[in-house]
C-alpha cells in the first residue's frame, strides 16, 4: 500500500490485502461516516454552502451489505473507491454553484 493514501485516491485489492479484519472494518466504517459527513456539510443551513439536491452517498441495501459479516477486502476496496467518486461528485456540485 502507498504510504499516503488520500480520500480521493483509487485503490485496488493489493492495497488492502495484508490488513486484518478489524482494520478493514475501521476502513469501511470510516469511509461511510466520511461520505455522510461530507453530504451534511454541503446541505447545512448555516454553512457557506447550502446545496439543495445532494444525493445520498449510499443506499440502504449498500449500507446493509457493507455492515454485514464477513468483512472482506472487496468491501473495503469498493467503499473506498465509492467514497472517492462521491467526493468528486460533491466537488462538482460545489463548483457548479448549485446553492439554494
Amino acid at each position: 500500500m502507498k504510504s499516503t493514501l488520500t480520500a480521493r485516491d483509487k485503490v485496488t485489492q493489493d492495497d488492502f490485502k495484508e490488513f486484518k479484519s478489524d482494520q478493514l472494518a475501521a476502513i469501511i466504517s470510516g469511509r461511510i461516516d466520511f461520505m455522510q459527513m461530507r453530504r451534511k456539510t454541503l446541505t447545512a443551513t448555516h454553512g457557506r454552502y447550502r446545496l439543495t439536491n445532494v444525493n445520498p452517498p449510499l443506499y440502504d441495501n449498500q449500507l446493509k451489505w457493507l455492515q454485514a459479516e464477513p468483512v472482506t477486502v472487496d468491501k473495503a476496496v469498493w467503499v473506498w473507491n465509492n467514497c472517492a467518486n462521491y467526493l468528486a461528485y460533491c466537488e462538482k456540485l460545489k463548483k457548479a454553484g448549485e446553492v439554494a
